[in-house]
């Protein structure tokens, strides 16, 4: 009887285990269609950063890159990790972990974003030998398909004064 009761017990543990990996990738899914599909149409995304990194090998002049272009990565990370530790600590889902858990995983990742995108891009940016030029970022679209890109330079003198 109590081999029945660990059975019992690993198929809940296996099914929370995959209702969290169901939640995980949907929101992942969901953040990247309204970030990236819909930011995509006005180069933005991370599609953005791609074809930016792609520019700078190829040594092009100017280089725009959209600043949120690395939050799909950010949100891919914070859900990999909430999903982890509620499959580790064994968490029940109800209504108020399934909430926790899809608030947790979009705040670290917008918290994550805003504190090493912008960071990190400029960071992709100068191993190619890039330097922003802030006078010229400009913004592009509107509503909800607004992106706003951040410009990189080859050479500072292609940068006008500001």
């Amino acid at each position: 009887m109590d081999t029945g009761e660990r059975i019992d017990d690993f198929v809940d543990y296996q099914v929370n285990a995959m209702m969290l990996g169901t939640i995980g990738a949907g929101m992942v899914v969901f953040s990247f269609i309204i970030n990236d599909v819909v930011h995509s149409i006005n180069n933005g995304g991370i599609f953005s950063f791609v074809s930016g990194v792609q520019s700078m090998q190829a040594r092009a002049a100017r280089v725009d890159i959209d600043f949120a272009s690395l939050r799909i990565v950010f949100v891919v990370l914070c859900y990999l990790i909430t999903t982890g530790i509620g499959i580790l600590f064994r968490i029940v889902l109800n209504k108020k972990t399934v909430y926790f858990f899809v608030f947790s995983g979009l705040a670290g990742a917008v918290l994550l974003d805003n504190l090493a995108g912008a960071r990190l891009i400029a960071i992709a940016a100068s191993r190619h030998g890039y330097t922003r030029c802030i006078t010229r970022d400009h913004m592009i679209g509107v509503g909800k398909g607004k992106v706003w890109l951040n410009d990189y330079v080859l050479r500072q003198s292609d940068c006008p004064l500001q």
